[in-house]
């Protein structure tokens, strides 16, 4: 039996052992709900929920807790909205005269009050703060270099897209996340319709006057790199 539509993970692969052993009269009525299961499962990864939202703890280091979906998204595989670094209201369009960050220094930004002395997006900013709550934040260019050496990273197809499968690399935690693609490149791509790279951006400013940090990832790497602000970009929210 082999399953083509959407990843299982390892706890799983005890219900197919059931399955085999079971009369085939069965079969299909299991199989169906082995889908099902699978599916609600693996979209509801969940630890606790916070003013709405889920979260996962995924045995980082600093204890930090990841959220299950993008901001703008119903469920893990959504993209959800784009924002240019700095705003908190998503748009489609992002043209560079729209941006009120770019052609600032680090120095003019902390002055007026857009980062603070750390060099992160202050709450009035943050895009997962003003739409998720006071208690949730937009992850920091050392978080997101945090998740990429503490987990495991599994390119993974989801119903009509694909991105990464995130999971604990802490032994006895089996929590994860999934990181969707949202932007379509042929250089990683046979299908043109199908987003193949993703960006997130950090609460991390770079020290120029265009650029901030983000999560730039493909099927062949993830790293951080620098973004000009006024592009868009995806925001995976953490707790504070």
């Amino acid at each position: 039996m082999t399953f083509s539509c959407f990843y299982i993970p390892k706890y799983y692969f005890c219900y197919v052992i059931i399955i085999i052993a079971i009369p085939m009269k069965l079969l299909y009525f299991l199989t169906m709900m082995l889908v099902f299961c699978g599916t609600v499962c693996y979209a509801k990864p969940l630890t606790g929920n916070i003013e709405g939202h889920d979260y996962v703890d995924l045995g980082l280091p600093s204890g930090l807790k990841w959220a299950t979906c993008n901001v703008g998204a119903d469920y893990p595989g959504e993209c959800g909205d784009s924002f240019a670094w700095g705003e908190v209201k998503a748009r489609k369009d992002f043209p560079q005269d729209s941006s009120f960050t770019v052609f600032k220094s680090e120095g003019r930004l902390q002055k007026s009050g857009v980062i603070d002395s750390f060099g992160a997006l202050t709450a009035k900013y943050d895009a997962a703060t003003q739409n998720w709550g006071d208690k949730w934040r937009m992850p920091t260019k050392e978080e997101f270099d945090e998740l990429i050496v503490y987990c495991n990273w599994t390119w993974t197809e989801w119903e009509q897209g694909c991105g990464y499968l995130i999971e604990s690399k802490k032994e006895g935690n089996d929590g994860w996340i999934f990181l969707p693609a949202s932007y379509v490149f042929k250089e990683f791509s046979q299908d043109d319709f199908k987003p193949t790279v993703g960006e997130y951006w950090s609460s991390t400013v770079f020290d120029d006057e265009w650029l901030s940090y983000r999560l730039i990832f493909h099927s062949q790497n993830s790293c951080n790199g620098n973004k000009l602000r006024y592009l868009g970009a995806n925001v995976r929210p953490v707790l504070k």
